[in-house]
């Protein structure tokens, strides 16, 4: 039986029973030369009033995924229905944001912003999942493309209401010591050699320090700083001043100046003499919302299983591949310990926005912890790292540390619009 016979015999029926389907799935397991012991389909019940008979391509798209993955069922949901946004279906977003008084607070439509950088980008979600904008995810299903509606979400469930445990005060003046004392297994382990007296490093933000002195226990060292020097951070002027043995670093924040902490994106809001106040609640917390959005395109679920990753582990084929194809590549250098580099894989690649992404890059992925030149050649200091280089092997951008679902999609469509690919 050849492979056009099988596509005739799964297109001349609309599967309305497991019986129909596993012949199916026999044929072209036949045809494929790749016999399925027990294989058979799996049907979600159909609810009332749907349309109980799967379409050829649904059952094309489920028989394929089962095959190529090895499986021996396949799942086909009866209660598809085509046109219409429905739970686990991918969904790009046209948006606006406005607070109660009617102020425009964030946007993706053009004809909105009251400038093009006020503009975001589309959102797209999966229907019926949580968003990073509230109730988006929420919205959607039973919409189709082209369809719009206006949603009223209280501060409580839109970015939620303003918590004041995530409100601090700093100083507007630190003091430090001219000169320090620093343990050897504590130098050791930060700079990763020995102390060295004479040796300059940078150990504070502002001024260089020089090891002044080296005993069997402890490394000293002395903080150089220039009296008067100042700088310019996001959040405000920095000024060094000193006095004898001391180092003040004086800071004249900005009301409204971003202020990041340990990784927490914050906004000053407040500022005094002797200190200034920084909120890290989000910017549109306590805030009551009304979200207008426009279904723009839709993927239903069931067309994603065509849409799998294949990894290449060599890197100089993948990028020759690369080359050959015209396409960009998405090197991951991660870690066999690495429970970060675990979660990317298992987690955020398998997502269906970046499965979408499938085949507009090569995919390659190499142990830089046991291929140690690669994780020399491509400078890097922490895993996983993930590099995306052109079709020409030059990079284009690279992202440190683990990203979700939502984050990796994101950043590598930013790089295909960059790319026009």
């Amino acid at each position: 039986m050849n492979m056009n016979h099988c596509q005739r015999i799964i297109s001349s029926h609309a599967v309305k029973r497991s019986l129909v389907i596993l012949a199916a799935v026999s044929a072209l397991a036949g045809c494929a030369g790749q016999p399925l012991k027990s294989a058979a389909v799996q049907e979600t019940p159909p609810a009332a009033g749907t349309n109980q008979a799967a379409s050829p391509e649904k059952a094309n798209a489920a028989l394929d995924e089962a095959v190529k993955s090895g499986r021996t069922t396949a799942s086909i949901d009866l209660n598809e229905t085509p046109g219409t946004v429905q739970k686990g279906d991918v969904v790009t977003v046209d948006y606006t944001v406005t607070d109660a008084a009617g102020k425009l607070l964030r946007t993706s439509r053009a004809a909105v912003a009251n400038d093009p950088g006020q503009r975001l980008a589309p959102e797209e979600i999966i229907a019926g999942t949580p968003a990073a904008i509230p109730g988006l995810g929420e919205a959607v299903p039973g919409m189709a493309i082209g369809g719009k509606k206006s949603v009223k979400l209280p501060a409580e469930k839109a970015f939620g209401l303003s918590d004041p445990a995530k409100i601090f005060q700093f100083p507007t003046v630190k003091t430090i010591s001219k000169t320090i004392r620093m343990p050897a297994d504590e130098y050791v382990k930060q700079f990763g050699a020995f102390p060295v007296v004479g040796k300059e490093l940078e150990l504070a933000p502002y001024f260089k320090s020089r090891i002044t002195a080296v005993s069997e226990k402890e490394a000293t060292l002395e903080f150089l700083a220039k009296d008067g020097e100042r700088f310019t951070e996001p959040y405000g002027e920095v000024q060094v001043r000193l006095d004898g043995e001391q180092i003040s670093i004086n800071i004249a924040p900005r009301i409204g100046a971003p202020l990041e902490v340990q990784g927490k994106r914050g906004t000053i809001t407040a500022v005094d003499a002797a200190s200034f106040t920084a909120d890290f609640n989000h910017p549109l917390a306590g805030k009551d919302i009304t979200l207008d959005l426009e279904v723009v395109s839709l993927v239903k679920a069931s067309a994603l299983g065509k849409h799998a990753i294949t990894w290449l582990e060599d890197h100089d084929k993948g990028l020759s591949a690369a080359k050959e194809n015209g396409t960009p590549a998405v090197l991951v250098l991660y870690a066999e310990w690495c429970g970060w580099c675990k979660k990317l894989f298992e987690e955020s690649v398998q997502d269906p926005r970046v499965r979408l992404l499938s085949d507009r890059f090569v995919w390659l992925k190499v142990n830089s912890n046991k291929e140690q030149k690669f994780k020399a050649q491509y400078g890097q200091d922490g895993f996983p790292l993930i590099v995306v280089l052109d079709r020409d092997g030059r990079e284009a951008t690279r992202i440190d540390g683990f990203r979700d679902g939502e984050a990796l999609s994101r950043e590598l469509r930013a790089v295909t619009e960059n790319l026009k690919i």
